[in-house]
């Protein structure tokens, strides 16, 4: 794994990466659709942070798009629904000017997966490593 990932290997107290490569029905994330993944934001120490970042299937690389928005976390002013979850839009246009500081553009066409990354991890995320009910994103739901 760590030649996939990368070259340096972090300890379960410096970072923690996660992220689903399928919808909620099993299928591949496709530029052609729209999501949505509602979550309670990953648990994270002080000075620490989460994020999400998209990336291309076949290249690994961030996707280019008409914004420049790569990733969306905690350092963005999200909007929280009211039970302290966060839905993200996933999609290649617009979702509504009310949702886009929630909008993480996607690719018009192609395949691309996402990571949800919590650095200085809470206790919660660094036992979801091992417990997958301790905290998990939520499914990408396709908007159909």
């Amino acid at each position: 794994m760590v030649p996939w990932g990368g070259y340096t290997a972090n300890t379960l107290d410096e970072a923690i990466y996660t992220g689903p490569q399928f919808d909620s029905e099993g299928k591949p994330l496709m530029g052609e659709n729209n999501y949505t993944v509602t979550f309670i934001p990953p648990p994270f120490k002080e000075h620490g942070f989460w994020s999400t970042t998209m990336y291309d299937y076949a290249s690994n690389y961030t996707i280019e798009n008409p914004i420049n928005r790569y990733s969306l976390g905690s350092d963005n002013k999200l909007n929280l629904n009211k039970d302290g979850t966060v839905t993200l839009y996933i999609q290649a246009t617009s979702p509504g000017k009310d949702k886009e500081a929630n909008w993480l553009p996607s690719p018009a066409s192609g395949r691309w997966y996402i990571l949800v990354r919590s650095y200085a991890p809470g206790r919660q995320m660094i036992e979801s490593s091992y417990d997958p009910t301790a905290w998990a994103p939520g499914p990408l739901i396709q908007v159909k």
